[in-house]
């Protein structure tokens, strides 16, 4: 695995993670909005229309070269003291479609000062997904994906000893008013 540790700029990051499909963008919009904060896409930062023939795909050949594209795009993209929001995931799905969490060392790296999940129902999470990606997915997959980004995310909170907010589709208002308190 490739050290990460020296690779990046100081700059603040909060970390969003959540499946695809939970509304992270929509959030993201309004959350950057009200704290005038950049938002940016992991993927766009990886360029992930270079990387993939079906950009619609969710599985990964390699999450590692995906994360040292991830490190080079936010070395590119950030300038030393600026503030970002940062749009991702705290697991991916492999090529073989197994839930594999990032490497926590991504996360010491990227130094987030709190980390976000963005969480949403199931069934919605499959509805969003089909009618975007036109494909439809195992509904035991999602949940799978649902459960591993939860656990993970609470455990590398605890592991950075950074705050873990949870954004459920109903408690925006909350949650931003917990995340600006932090900053």
């Amino acid at each position: 695995m490739t050290n990460f540790t020296k690779t990046i700029k100081p700059f603040k990051l909060i970390f969003i993670g959540g499946v695809h499909g939970t509304g992270k963008g929509r959030f993201c919009n309004q959350l950057c909005s009200e704290l005038k904060w950049e938002h940016l896409v992991a993927s766009e930062l990886l360029r992930w229309t270079e990387y993939s023939d079906d950009i619609a795909n969710k599985k990964v050949k390699s999450i590692s070269e995906t994360q040292v594209r991830l490190m080079q795009g936010l070395n590119r993209k950030c300038v030393e003291g600026g503030s970002y929001l940062l749009d991702g995931h705290y697991t991916l799905l492999d090529n073989e479609y197994r839930v594999t969490r990032i490497d926590s060392k991504i996360f010491r790296a990227i130094n987030p000062s709190v980390l976000l999940l963005k969480t949403e129902v199931l069934d919605t999470v499959w509805r969003r997904l089909k009618a975007r990606d036109r494909r439809t997915y195992p509904i035991s997959l999602i949940d799978r994906m649902l459960d591993e980004e939860y656990a993970y995310s609470l455990e590398l909170a605890a592991v950075l000893g950074v705050p873990h907010i949870e954004i459920g589709s109903n408690n925006y208002r909350e949650a931003i008013s917990k995340i600006a308190q932090l900053l």
